[in-house]
């Protein structure tokens, strides 16, 4: 199972400008990786009535409102994983610049509380402000 990695940064942290438009791009300055601003709004969460076939942790149906934020243009890159946690624990160690896929349990190391140990210890190193990281479909 490939792992896909969300970067999101707060706008406090990064905008150049009050207002970011939908589509503008980012380059973080100790990185060099490009966002892409991400406009906030609502939707509706959840299976409505529309269906029957529904689970039950996707119920009940309800409006989720996000703030906008800056997501990564691009996969997260070995490299990149590199330069900010320190170590490349990927499934195919190929070169820095290609994505990172990781096992099942290299996921699981990392969700259960180390990973933001790692985090916070190289953002300290960095001494910039910590990339929030979020585990999509790591099950």
């Amino acid at each position: 199972m490939a792992v896909t990695f969300l970067i999101s940064i707060p706008c406090t942290l990064t905008a150049e400008s009050d207002t970011p438009t939908a589509g503008q791009i980012w380059k973080e300055p100790v990185t060099g990786m490009e966002f892409v601003w991400v406009p906030g709004g609502c939707y509706e969460m959840g299976c409505g009535s529309w269906t029957s076939n529904c689970y039950r942790d996707e119920k009940p149906l309800h409006e989720v409102c996000v703030d906008g934020f800056w997501m990564g243009k691009t996969e997260v890159t070995q490299g990149q994983w590199k330069q900010i946690m320190g170590d490349n624990p990927a499934k195919f160690p190929k070169g820095d610049n290609y994505p990172l896929t990781l096992t099942n349990s290299v996921c699981q190391r990392r969700r259960s509380g180390s990973m933001h140990a790692e985090v916070e210890e190289n953002r300290r190193n960095m001494q910039e402000e910590a990339i929030s990281i979020k585990w999509l479909g790591a099950r």
